[in-house]
């Protein structure tokens, strides 16, 4: 099966009423990118019916930069709509929430009225479809047979496609998220890489803002909270996750990235060969504990960004994943 059409999105929207739902997408921006390293949330407070009580305890997982914008502006995270409780799931729009269960076929219990979607829990509404063998993020979701990947991944696209149908906003942190899985064309992405991998598309050199879909959404680049113009050195300077690393550590900067080459490039190399030495490290990543390189081919989007600023001292700060 495939993800489900823009014409069926926009049949349902139809059916489901458009200017609520356009005045719901208009409402508050979304926040996408940074996957971690800071600011643990939950999507969810009950355990899976297979579980004990007892034994069981809410996931966490970390989204950094982009957790503290939710919270800073009251902003939406797609994060919200897959959920049944946690720290997280309160704040989704009921309506988006209501649009999403629809498009996705998961009303809920049988009950296919959208009116009553709005205040159905979207995993338990995903177990009720489903199973709870599976979270609809793992690699062996049944969702996936319906949507050709994850159901997270389709509420993600879902989502997307509604901000730009409707004319929404859509801030995209890129702090934090680890770049080698975006790039490399033989990765298997998860959902922050997918994200990125559709969105980047939309993006030309030195454009920080980009619009997409029928309504002219936007697409508005940060990093560490602000409003900045990506390059390929912002990317190459948080490029693999720390494997290695245990949960403490990953809270701090991630000591395996590619600083000590880019250190060397930016300050022994005039620009034109800067340039190309940036490609270069991208390309071959570097080599981890087994001698096994972690480079490779990169998409054609990667050329859609350029070298770098041109303010030097904020070239070192990026390099040194400095916030400023």
């Amino acid at each position: 099966m495939a993800s489900i059409t823009d014409s069926e999105l926009e049949r349902i929207s139809i059916e489901f009423g458009v200017e609520q739902l356009g005045n719901a997408f208009r409402d508050k921006a979304f926040v996408y990118g940074t996957t971690g390293k800071s600011r643990p949330v939950t999507i969810s407070s009950n355990p899976p019916i297979h579980s004990s009580q007892q034994s069981w305890k809410p996931p966490v997982y970390y989204a950094g930069q982009r957790a503290a914008t939710v919270d800073k502006d009251d902003l939406q995270m797609m994060d919200m709509y897959y959920g049944d409780g946690g720290s997280l799931t309160h704040k989704r729009n009921p309506v988006i929430s209501s649009f999403v269960l629809a498009a996705t076929g998961m009303t809920g219990f049988g009950n296919s009225k959208f009116a009553n979607n709005k205040k159905i829990s979207p995993r338990l509404a995903y177990i009720a479809k489903y199973g709870n063998a599976q979270e609809g993020w793992n690699r062996h979701d049944p969702g996936a047979n319906d949507f050709g990947q994850t159901t997270t991944k389709e509420i993600s696209r879902i989502i997307r496609w509604g901000i730009g149908q409707f004319g929404g906003t859509l801030i995209y942190e890129g702090a934090e998220v680890y770049y080698g899985d975006v790039f490399y064309t033989h990765r298997d992405p998860g959902d922050t890489a997918v994200e990125a991998q559709n969105l980047f598309q939309l993006f030309r050199p030195y454009n920080h803002t980009v619009q997409f879909g029928h309504g002219n959404g936007k697409v508005i680049f940060h990093w560490y909270g602000r409003v900045t113009v990506p390059t390929k050195l912002h990317f190459l300077s948080t490029w693999e996750w720390n494997h290695g690393a245990n949960l403490i550590n990953t809270i701090q900067v991630d000591k395996r990235n590619l600083s000590p080459e880019l250190d060397e490039a930016l300050f022994k190399l005039p620009e034109i060969d800067l340039n190309k030495k940036l490609d270069e490290i991208a390309r071959k990543g570097f080599f981890v504990g087994d001698g096994k390189q972690m480079g490779g081919n990169l998409y054609d989007f990667w050329n859609n960004f350029a070298y770098k600023p041109d303010s030097f001292e904020l070239q070192n700060q990026i390099i040194h994943a400095q916030k400023f």
